[in-house]
């Protein structure tokens, strides 16, 4: 994942609920809802609702996005609102920008505004179709499924999100070495280190304080939930 395919990614999924605007209108109507959202990862797709309609729901997404067509004047739009968004970043609370250099700063890989939307004047109607082509020709599909649901319709849904994937899109799983989590920054025992950056737009400043624990584990969790109390 570079800038370029971040910004492929969000475009994607951006445009995919704008084409689905209609029906998914109607399916809230009938108290289901569906989100697509993008990440570093790759894509999370959630469907909640009514148990009983939630299979066809979730094959009427899957077939719209397993089939889906990139339309260039919409495009145009969605492409100009995330230049915006980008720009306007600099406009945001201080304490907003400063909880995101922190995360930029603690993660392996995270991309700055700059980068982004550097990399967004490349973004066009071919390279983002042969995206989406590719996101979906290569996947580890992991489901997590609760409420109202027994163990067996569960295993259907799942199968059936495999089916859709591979039939029309001749998806293949990722190879092992492929499921590689992102990393931290691990920060030397008894360091302190300062990253400053100048506001031109907000008087007011934004101080993010960060206390790196180490592993995670139940235990420290919960210890530092009390903490924070």
């Amino acid at each position: 994942m570079d800038p370029l395919h971040a910004n492929l990614n969000s475009l994607f999924t951006h445009l995919f609920d704008d084409a689905l605007t209609e029906y998914s209108y109607m399916a809230e109507m009938a108290g289901l809802r569906y989100s697509l959202d993008s990440s570093i990862y790759g894509l999370t797709l959630s469907v909640r609702g009514y148990n009983d309609k939630l299979t066809i729901l979730l094959k009427k997404i899957l077939e719209k996005m397993t089939t889906f067509v990139v339309d260039p004047s919409r495009l145009a739009i969605f492409k100009e609102m995330l230049s915006r968004s980008l720009k306007n970043f600099q406009a945001e609370q201080p304490l907003q920008q400063a909880i995101f250099y922190t995360n930029m700063l603690t993660s392996e890989v995270l991309w700055t505004k700059d980068e982004l939307l550097q990399a967004l004047d490349d973004v066009n109607v071919n390279n983002l179709q042969a995206f989406i082509k590719e996101l979906l020709s290569k996947m580890f599909i992991e489901g997590f499924i609760y409420g109202n649901i027994s163990r067996k319709q569960a295993l259907e849904m799942m199968e059936m999100v495999e089916k859709t994937l591979c039939s029309k899109c001749e998806t293949k799983p990722l190879l092992p070495s492929q499921h590689r989590r992102l990393r931290e920054v691990q920060l030397p025992d008894g360091c302190y280190f300062v990253h400053k950056v100048k506001n031109d737009i907000h008087e007011n400043s934004g101080i993010e304080v960060y206390y790196q624990c180490g592993q995670q584990n139940t235990q420290s969790n919960m210890l530092i939930e009390l903490f924070c109390q």
